[in-house]
Formats: structure tokens, sequence, C-alpha cells
């Protein structure tokens, strides 16, 4: 057994399949390496996505804030009336709802292959009532 043992150690030992080892482990590094870049950048890709997530969202609270306060007080005082604040809320949860429908909408379309353009259904998104700016 021993001796199987030198044998095989000394045929492996001998340069070609040395060599080849060699090279074997060395591409194994390199692979390795390669590996835990390509992990780095998935890393990355995802902390950019989360990034621009909070971005959205953070530009979605500004525009509601925005729209809707324009729209809920129309003189600024020391604080809002009660009728304000519930106009406020009424006017972001309806604003909310809206985008996320419409977000849905298109990528139901997208699924269905129908947001291409062709042949694909139309819809009517302003409720009915003919104006884009209606939500509240």
């Amino acid at each position: 057994e021993r001796e199987r043992t030198a044998e095989l150690i000394s045929f492996f030992s001998v340069s070609p399949w040395k060599d080849a080892l060699e090279k074997r482990t060395s591409c194994q590094r390199r692979l390795d390496k390669m590996s835990n870049r390509r992990q780095s950048y998935l890393d990355q890709e995802r902390t950019i996505q989360h990034i621009q997530a909070v971005l959205e969202s953070q530009k979605l609270i500004c525009k509601v804030t925005s729209t809707c306060f324009n729209r809920c007080v129309p003189s600024p005082g020391a604080k809002l009336s009660y009728s304000q604040q519930t106009c406020m809320w009424q006017c972001s949860q309806r604003y909310i709802e809206t985008q996320h429908f419409i977000s849905k909408r298109s990528a139901d379309m997208r699924s269905a292959g129908a947001g291409d353009g062709v042949g694909g259904p139309s819809f009517d998104l302003s409720g009915g009532s003919g104006s884009s700016d209606s939500f509240a």
C-alpha cells in the first residue's frame, strides 16, 4: 500500500503532471477571483437598485406633498385646520392609489404583450372626468 502511494506521488511529481496540476490550480484561483468580482458587482448592483428605489419613493413623497398642499391649503396659517388635514389625507391616499394602479396596469399590459403598442387595448386612466389632475 505504501509502495503504491509512493508510486502515485512520484508519478504525479513528474514534470508534465506537476505542470498540469499547477496550471489547474492557477486557473482555479483566477476563476475564484472572477467569481468574487462578479459577486461584488452583483452586490453593488443590488445596492444601486435599493438606492434608486429609495430615491423614487422620496420623489413620490415630495410630489404628493406639493400637489396636495397646493390643492388643500389655499392660504397657510400657523397650523392646518381639521378640514385641511382631512383634505391632505384623502388627496395623498388617492394620489398614491392612482400611482399604484397605473404602475400595476402598465406591468400587466407588458406581461400580456400589449405594452408594445401594436394592437393592444387602450385604457382610459383619467377616471372619466376628462381631467388628468382630478385625484383630489
